[in-house]
């Protein structure tokens, strides 16, 4: 938006489905761009690792 927020976030996917989607919009939501002059859109892959 033109504050640089992200906005409209969904989850096109998810393996394993139901464990990790909340927490992926969550974080991109906190995400922060250039404020945009008109409407833009992006599609980002998220991968959650988990280690020892």
């Amino acid at each position: 938006n033109a504050d640089g927020q992200v906005t409209d976030v969904r989850v096109e996917s998810a393996r394993p489905p139901g464990w990790f989607e909340e927490a992926a919009v969550n974080a991109v939501k906190r995400w922060r761009y250039p404020p945009a002059k008109t409407g833009r859109r992006f599609r980002v892959e998220v991968e959650f690792k988990l280690s020892d």
